[in-house]
This record gives C-alpha cells, structure tokens and sequence, in this order.
C-alpha cells in the first residue's frame, strides 16, 4: 500500500486505520499500538491519537490495571486510556 505504510480494515474491508503507521498491532478490542516516524503511540479504532507518538520505546499495557506504561526522555510515565498521568503507585484497579 502506500510506502509499506500499514493500516487495518475491518470485515467488510472499510478502512478504519488509514496506511499512515510503520507498523501497527491489535492490543485489544479497544485500542491499537502504532509506530510512526520512529515514536510509539496508542489509537483506538475510530483511528483517535489515545496515547502521542512520543516515546521512542514500546508501550507496555497493564491489561488488569488498565494502564499503559511507556518512558519519555528516560522517565517512566503510566497513564490511563485518557492520558491522564497516574502517580506512581499501585492500584488494585482503574474504573471508568
């Protein structure tokens, strides 16, 4: 597709990711890892940035805590799918 760029289309072949990513993988039903220009990102599948492509490090999701867990300019950050930042400390859960 356009310059190897990948994308996703779901079972009726619509496009819901446009061939903009250098690479991209399902995490869940909800929201894709993406990489673009050399920076990692989060979207969900209406294609909306949910994490910035800032880290130049793989995003890590805590599926039970429902966080995700990435590093910029070597420091740790964990956030929640609204990238709102949480302190650093361990919760049992995260609810919406």
């Amino acid at each position: 597709d356009k310059n190897d760029k990948e994308g996703i289309i779901n079972s009726k072949l619509e496009k819901i990711i446009p061939n903009d990513y250098d690479e991209i993988s399902k995490i869940n039903f909800n929201y894709v890892f993406a990489l673009k220009q050399g920076k990692h990102g989060v979207l969900d599948l209406k294609n909306n940035i949910v994490i910035p492509f800032l880290s130049e490090e793989r995003i890590n999701y805590d599926e039970q805590q429902r966080l995700f867990d990435y590093d910029i300019d070597k420091k740790e950050v964990r956030v929640t799918p609204y990238n709102v930042v949480v302190p650093n400390k361990t919760y049992s859960q995260i609810f919406d």
